[in-house]
């Protein structure tokens, strides 16, 4: 399995955190390919990659590297064929027995039958204590999916019947995201509350080694007036109090976007912003913090102007929201056509009207162009921010202003990357928690040097308009 097939399967089951709003990611830590037969059915291939009744020397080198690796949960990832018997199969886990934290997982088409991409997230549910409905497991526990002919449908972990359709969300009673109705019962079907306990459990399994990526190349982030997101002192010292200051190429106000997390870091210790006391007050402070993968870490740019070489934005011809619209540079006149929101997590950079960027008919060929499409998480809509403030997408090209990028009207394509004016971008706009969805906030409007930083509900004011600013 390639590894670009496996990161898609892990956004995938991040997404059904996301859509639950649980506090929790899936970290794609390593990969690699083993020597074992397709043909065996998948309960067998659990056995032996667990080795609790038989064991496969083929799987040797998967836990050595789970060990190297740090790696709280393992998933052998396979193409489906009919003599697999399923579509995966995982020990019902949760507790604090990392000798269980194995999976089996197939991927793809045989025939008639097909092993969808939400399967990794289903087993790794597993993983974490979640069995699939209480009516077909009973016990006093409420680590389940749920299903419902209201709707008609069914969340992550619960297995659909009579053709209801999957929601890729884990069980969440809190969240009526599902067809206008509730993801969930409390007391019954609820896995958001259950992962309150399983999750912290589950990675004490293996003490992390692999440090997180930056997405992108270390830089400032401007606020009102000029200033930048500034550490304190300096200091390295978890708990230390986020300010603005004057923009003066420090490494305390140098941040990057992680991989896999959505955190900023900073060059500093390589700690990342946080809010202070998991706190959904307005007003609660930003500190300096360890890197742990929560959702008070995590952040995204929205209402956001892509800004290229030159001053000019992001636009979509004739403010079009169609299939096709293509993309152009422009003056920033603030339209919609022009306002961003670029989540990390997904790589969707999404335009206010509703759709989403996206490489036209998947092309690969230097000049592809750049459209709005309707989102749906494929690959050629999905972006990362590279080095050099770049926007690198589908077959690893890069975003450019084709032409003059001073003049509106300009096009915008995909083009091999070489680190040019012409695919160097800024990103500015409100930062928004994952945590709360309140925004980054200047005390002080910009007028302070120390001014303290903060969580506070979005409305649009300049106290709230930051941009990244690739060095």
């Amino acid at each position: 399995m390639n590894p670009p097939v496996l990161t898609n399967l892990v956004e995938q089951a991040n997404q059904a955190f996301v859509n639950a709003a649980i506090n929790a990611r899936y970290r794609l830590v390593g990969t690699m390919e083993v020597a074992y037969t397709d043909n065996n059915p998948n309960d067998q291939v659990l056995d032996e990659l667990t080795w609790i009744t038989s064991y496969n020397d083929a799987f040797r080198p998967i836990r050595q590297a789970r060990e190297n690796l740090g790696a709280d949960m393992v998933a052998v990832v396979r193409r489906f064929n009919v003599a697999q018997d399923s579509c995966g199969v995982a020990w019902r886990n949760g507790t604090t027995d990392s000798r269980y934290a194995y999976a089996e997982v197939s991927d793809g088409i045989d025939g008639d039958f097909y092993c969808t991409p939400s399967t990794l997230g289903h087993e790794l549910g597993h993983l974490l204590g979640s069995g699939h409905t209480r009516d077909s497991n009973q016990d006093s526990s409420f680590n389940y999916g749920y299903r419902s002919d209201v709707g008609s449908f069914h969340t992550l972990m619960a297995y659909g019947v009579n053709g209801q359709r999957e929601v890729n969300i884990y069980s969440a009673p809190s969240v009526a995201g599902c067809f206008g109705q509730p993801c969930g019962v409390m007391l019954e079907a609820d896995n958001k509350s259950s992962f309150v306990i399983t999750v912290p459990r589950a990675i004490q399994y293996r003490a992390p080694t692999v440090p997180f990526d930056d997405l992108s190349s270390p830089g400032q982030i401007s606020g009102p007036s000029g200033k930048c997101l500034d550490i304190t002192g300096g200091s390295s010292q978890n708990g230390t109090s986020i300010q603005v200051w004057g923009c003066n190429g420090f490494s305390q106000q140098k941040w990057s976007l992680q991989r896999g997390s959505s955190s900023l870091r900073t060059a500093v210790a390589s700690k990342v912003l946080d809010i202070a006391g998991v706190s959904n007050a307005d007003g609660a402070g930003l500190q300096l913090f360890d890197s742990l993968n929560t959702r008070n870490q995590a952040w995204f740019f929205n209402s956001s102007a892509i800004i290229a070489t030159g001053g000019k934005v992001l636009d979509v011809v004739g403010a079009s929201s169609t299939n096709g619209a293509r993309l152009q540079l422009y003056d920033n006149l603030s339209g919609a056509n022009q306002i961003w929101k670029y989540s990390p997590i997904t790589g969707q950079i999404q335009v206010s009207t509703g759709r989403c960027l996206d490489v036209a008919a998947s092309g690969i060929t230097p000049g592809t162009p750049v459209q709005i499409w309707d989102c749906s998480l494929s690959k050629n809509q999905t972006w990362t921010l590279g080095k050099n403030g770049s926007i690198r997408g589908f077959g690893g090209a890069c975003l450019t202003a084709s032409g003059n990028p001073n003049v509106s009207g300009s096009s915008v394509v995909m083009a091999t990357c070489d680190g040019s004016s012409a695919q160097a971008w800024r990103i500015r706009g409100e930062i928004r928690s994952e945590f709360n969805n309140k925004c980054l906030d200047d005390s002080a409007g910009g007028g302070t040097n120390g001014a303290r930083v903060q969580m506070w509900q979005c409305l649009g004011n300049a106290n709230q308009k930051w941009e990244l600013q690739p060095n």
